[in-house]
């Protein structure tokens, strides 16, 4: 930044962007044309640290920490990428992105400190207003916990990576009891690309690489899943673009979804990614019949939503903690769900759309008789009620989805709810738009909800009972503890009393759980539900480590269950892998090397069909 700043005005003029290349060469001590992760002033604290800088990491495009000879060549044109204003300057709230508002402390930027970061990633997030008391409050507990010179977020970010829980490492093969399989995976950027990584990674059974996949693309967004199939080909969820582009949409936005061969060739390419209209995000799940359920972001504005009957004053839920705080203005895009079947072709690499659910079909408000789906919420608990929540940009932030082919439902998990929620499948887009039809006699409204019945004011919001959660599946074949369906990763179980944890993730004092639940679902299908009570479920196993804080995952991550009644969990902040057996032993407990993240890990067994598919080529 420094040396893009010529005149040292904090700002990077027109001139001095024309003049990038020849700027940065200066820093080129040895003279080789190249200007490296030390001449950058690095490595720092933590891998990535010097891309921590805005105009390093849109530089530095495939994230090597290095700024080659090809990335100095167009550094100018790489730079305007982040002139938003098309004014032909770059401007102080242009060069900090507000999802990490910060500037290494060995940057030492004239005239800017961690106050005026602060108040520039408030005055992106909030179109001038200034950082909300929320967000001051925020920055405050960031400075006591962090006391760093340069970054507000650079602490949390040393703290998070350097993070490690694993104690006595258990690796692959080392015990008997750990469910033997090939262990899918594949990692995954961190927050604004500070991080980059792309590969899909097969381990046979004693942790070695039986095979890798390799990603063209400029690495993968968080929240991006994969799946092996049976017929051997790998489906997994790309983005367009590099950050500069997926900045503009919302967390776990990825917005392409693939199908690859063995050799790495894809097969088939669907995107779906459109700034203020909709995005491909967190999840997919392939279907019996190859069809593929999606998720997607899907863009209204504050009218859209207010003439549906919105009313902040009206807004019952104080669910913010770890999820968000309410936002001093109202947003100016809010984003629901869509989940759209797709059918892929792969001899034409054309895509239908067969099937659709819109979570705006199914809202409910009891504020203004005179607006659309005026109504009781607590009679109707098949719909979303559209002022639980805070207004915020992320109404749902549904971050996985499963398929029970035996019922036809689906079921995903709804973070900003804290709820799972069920649906059936419709026959048709007509059937699932509407309250009516179906196997179930209600169209595409939800079927049993689990979680927060507060979420439907069917009790207050003491009786939620999951936080942050991700990764919620159905059992279906596999194997029961206690006589659930379904397995959810709770990721705020609790708090340790009196423990003070380390940065607003309070490393060290939360905890996390695995949760298999009893949701009484009938053999038909069916889910019995007394009016105005909650629906029904029971916990019929829970694990959470001892002691209790030593393991958090504060984000992302999940949890499956193995053949052999073992389940499998992964962290996806400090990418730690472990199983446990049903009584909570640690039976496999490892970190995964190496830079980026982990969204899921799944293990399949050696006879599966598509890993028999893919030694046979």
């Amino acid at each position: 930044y420094k040396a893009l700043d010529l005149n040292g005005n904090s700002i990077i003029e027109g001139d001095e962007i024309e003049n990038a290349t020849a700027s940065l060469l200066v820093l080129d001590k040895n003279k080789n044309g190249e200007v490296s992760e030390q001449e950058l002033g690095g490595p720092g604290s933590f891998s990535g640290w010097v891309r921590l800088q805005t105009t390093v990491r849109v530089i530095d495009y495939d994230g090597d920490m290095n700024l080659s000879s090809d990335e100095l060549s167009v550094a100018t044109d790489r730079l305007k990428r982040l002139d938003h204003n098309h004014d032909g300057v770059l401007k102080f709230d242009e060069l900090i992105d507000a999802r990490i508002a910060t500037i290494p402390s060995g940057a030492n930027v004239a005239g800017n400190n961690q106050q005026q970061a602060g108040q520039a990633a408030g005055q992106r997030n909030n179109q001038g207003a200034g950082p909300s008391p929320q967000a001051r409050a925020m920055i405050a507990e960031r400075r006591a916990f962090n006391a760093l010179p340069g970054g507000i977020i650079e602490g949390m970010l040393e703290a998070i990576l350097n993070n490690s829980e694993v104690t006595e490492p258990i690796l692959p093969g080392d015990d008997e009891r750990a469910w033997q399989g090939y262990t899918l995976f594949s990692e995954s950027n961190i927050a604004a690309d500070i991080q980059i990584a792309s590969k899909t990674y097969l381990l046979n059974p004693k942790g070695e690489i039986a095979h890798t996949w390799h990603n063209e693309r400029p690495g993968v967004p968080e929240g991006a899943a994969v799946y092996l199939l049976e017929n051997g080909l790998l489906l997994r969820q790309s983005a367009p673009d590099d950050w500069v582009t997926m900045e503009h949409h919302e967390v776990g936005a990825n917005g392409v979804l693939e199908l690859v061969d063995w050799g790495g060739t894809v097969l088939w390419s669907y995107q779906r990614c459109e700034t203020d209209k909709h995005c491909l995000h967190h999840d997919v799940e392939p279907l019996p019949n190859g069809n593929i359920l999606a998720l997607s972001y899907e863009a209204f504005s504050a009218q859209d939503v207010k003439e549906m009957g919105w009313d902040s004053s009206a807004t019952r839920s104080n669910m913010n903690a770890g999820q968000g705080s309410n936002q001093a203005r109202e947003p100016k895009t809010i984003w629901m769900e869509k989940i759209l079947e797709l059918k892929p072709n792969l001899e034409s690499g054309s895509t239908d759309i067969v099937w659709e659910w819109n979570s705006w079909d199914h809202l409910v408000q009891e504020v203004d008789e005179e607006k659309p789906n005026f109504g009781v919420v607590k009679k109707q608990s098949g719909k979303i009620d559209i002022n639980f929540r805070p207004m915020q940009d992320r109404q749902l932030h549904v971050n996985s989805i499963d398929y029970n082919p035996q019922t036809n439902q689906i079921l995903i998990s709804t973070m900003m709810f804290g709820e799972i929620w069920i649906i059936e499948r419709g026959e048709n887009s007509a059937i699932s738009a509407s309250d009516q039809g179906g196997k179930y006699g209600k169209g595409g409204d939800i079927l049993y909800r689990w979680g927060n019945p507060a979420a439907y004011d069917s009790a207050p919001d003491s009786e939620r009972r999951i936080t942050g959660q991700h990764d919620a599946r159905w059992l279906l074949d596999l194997p029961s503890i206690g006589g659930g369906g379904i397995l959810v990763h709770n990721n705020v179980g609790g708090a340790v009393d009196g423990v003070i944890g380390r940065t607003m993730f309070r490393l060290g004092s939360r905890y996390s759980e695995v949760l298999e639940l009893d949701t009484k679902m009938q053999s038909d299908g069916f889910y019995k539900k007394q009016a105005g009570q909650p629906h029904a479920g029971e916990l019929s196993w829970v694990y959470s480590a001892d002691p209790k804080n030593s393991w958090y995952a504060p984000f992302m991550s999940g949890a499956n269950r193995l053949p052999n009644g073992n389940t499998l969990v992964i962290n996806s902040h400090n990418k730690r892998i472990f199983e446990v057996m049903p009584d909570g032993t640690l039976v496999l407990d490892y970190q995964y090397p190496g830079t980026g993240r982990m969204f899921r890990v799944y293990k399949l067994p050696a006879a599966y069909p598509g890993i028999s598919k893919l030694f046979e080529n």
